[in-house]
Parts: C-alpha cells; structure tokens; sequence
C-alpha cells in the first residue's frame, strides 16, 4: 500500500514539473526520500513507521517520474532505450 502512493504521487509530478521546472522537483524528491529514510532508522511506533515510509515512497515517485522526463528530454531516441533500461 505505501509503495502504490508513491506510485501515485509521480502522477502528480509532472504539472508541478511544467510550472517549476524539473531540478528542484528533483532535488526536492531527493530530500524527501532521504528524509524519508533517515527517519524510518529511528522510529519509535509503527505509525511513525508507515507515516516515514509514506514521505520516502512520495519522495521515491518524483525522483523516477523526473529522471525518466530528463532522460527523454536530453538524448536522441536510439540512446534513450539504452539508459531507459539501465535506469530501471
């Protein structure tokens, strides 16, 4: 269930995206997995466990709906399968 939200926060990625611009969603995204992570390692109940988990699969979603965009956005078609595949 936490991963399908972070799944469904990279949807709404792409709007916040347009408006501005792909670096600090990225950067962003980083933050709020890493975050995310870090407080996961000291948790002291399991809601603050599924609350931490949910911040880093939230974080988890923008960094891959981003990379993928920057990715198509920066190398010509024949390249981008290459890197798509070793992305994933």
């Amino acid at each position: 269930m936490v991963c399908s939200f972070g799944f469904r926060a990279a949807d709404d990625v792409g709007p916040v995206c347009d408006r501005v611009g792909r670096k600090p969603v990225l950067v962003g995204g980083l933050v709020a997995f890493s975050a995310g992570s870090v407080a996961c390692a000291a948790i002291w109940s399991i809601e603050a466990l599924i609350l931490f988990r949910l911040i880093e699969a939230t974080g988890a979603g923008a960094v891959c709906a981003v990379s993928t965009a920057i990715i198509k956005d920066c190398f010509k078609p024949e390249r981008r399968t290459a890197l798509f595949w070793f992305c994933r």
